[in-house]
């Protein structure tokens, strides 16, 4: 007995061994440094994020104790069936505690399930501000490189005697207020990134970037039936689910016993557990729907950017064509790319939060209080 149980160990030892290389082996192929930037797969970096989370791994110790009393009572169960001893009334009571433990395990799941998602939400979140932010630094150094070239003119036209010295003021405080801007964004920028590393577990002083095929999905075809298809999918609604059905089962058990202060409570709890079931599905019904409706309204804002696209494209073209002509100067080229960036920019951002907000919308829990 004790070498059956000893070679046991080493089976466990070993698999654990062998778990622990293979995810060595896969974050060693997945880490990769560029420019001391530590460049990580989304789905390693998801892994990593949830790994050592505190509440998934106190819930695991919980849902495995529950497990065993649940065997226990089982156990207990069948064994009290065989005694002729044993009354309906006996086993009747251990079937509710068996349900209610079942039930709990099953909640506790679905928590964990809600937990996985939301912290992945969080770390798509942090990586959605990032890549923003990195997008509006440079459009801020694309402007404050323009207005340099302003101050510079308005520096020449004031020693010209062109302009008041408070014209050349105005255009320096514009620098100057450009220059804080983009300290702020800078400032922002490391914020966010030691956001994402918290949510990736990582040091906080790391510099790491996650890497991500941003697939965007189109809209649902048809909204009310995608409506019918996920509300109730959903894992603040499968949790309401299961406490309704919990209901419903004690609610039976004193089917027969009309009249009686036990029967007129379960009849309450059971009520309100459908109530709030019936809210919670409400909630989540519309939180898809306001979801849909902000991912529409942004794929006509970016259908309405494309065609500024063109058009300030087709003002660049024409810029340059006058240049060419002496019609107009390097200034105004300058100034028509400028517009191009504005628009291109715009455009990316958009997707980037069309790319989170997508996920939102698969996941309308994340909404609903």
């Amino acid at each position: 007995m004790i070498k059956k149980l000893f070679a046991s160990l080493l089976v466990a030892m070993f698999a654990v061994l062998v778990m622990a290389a293979t995810v060595l082996a896969e974050e060693a192929e997945e880490l990769v440094v560029e420019d001391n930037v530590t460049r990580i797969h989304y789905s390693m970096a998801v892994r990593g994020a949830i790994r050592n989370l505190p509440a998934l791994t106190g819930m695991d110790d919980a849902i495995s104790d529950l497990e065993e009393m649940r065997t226990s009572l089982q156990n207990w169960r069948e064994h009290r069936r065989r005694d002729d001893r044993s009354t309906p009334e006996e086993l009747m009571e251990l079937d509710r505690q068996i349900g209610d433990i079942g039930a709990q395990i099953s909640r506790m799941r679905i928590s964990q399930e809600m937990l996985r998602t939301s912290t992945e939400f969080f770390m798509r979140d942090s990586m959605t501000s990032i890549a923003n932010t990195n997008l509006d630094i440079q459009l801020m150094e694309a402007g404050l490189a323009h207005e340099r070239v302003i101050l510079q003119n308005a520096r020449l036209r004031l020693n010209a005697g062109l302009i008041s010295e408070s014209a050349y003021n105005i255009a320096q405080l514009e620098v100057q207020q450009m220059e804080s801007e983009l300290a702020a964004a800078r400032v922002s920028l490391v914020t966010e990134q030691q956001n994402l590393n918290r949510n990736l577990q990582r040091s906080i002083t790391g510099n790491y970037y996650v890497a991500v095929e941003k697939e965007l999905m189109p809209l649902p075809a048809n909204l009310n039936d995608h409506v019918r298809r996920n509300a109730h999918r959903q894992p603040n609604v499968r949790q309401r689910d299961i406490t309704v059905n919990r209901a419903r089962a004690s609610l039976r058990e004193v089917f027969y016993a009309f009249g009686t202060p036990e029967r007129a409570e379960q009849e309450r709890t059971y009520n309100q557990a459908q109530r709030e079931r019936t809210e919670t599905l409400r909630a989540t019904e519309t939180a898809i729907r306001n979801q849909y409706n902000s991912l529409q309204a942004l794929l006509h804002q970016n259908a309405s950017l494309e065609i500024d696209l063109q058009r300030a494209n087709e003002r660049l073209e024409v810029t340059r064509l006058n240049h060419q002509a002496g019609l107009a100067t390097l200034f105004n080229i300058q100034e028509a790319e400028l517009a191009i960036l504005r628009i291109e920019i715009a455009l990316e951002r958009n997707m980037n939060n069309y790319w989170h907000m997508q996920f939102i919308l698969e996941n309308p829990f994340l909404l609903v209080n």
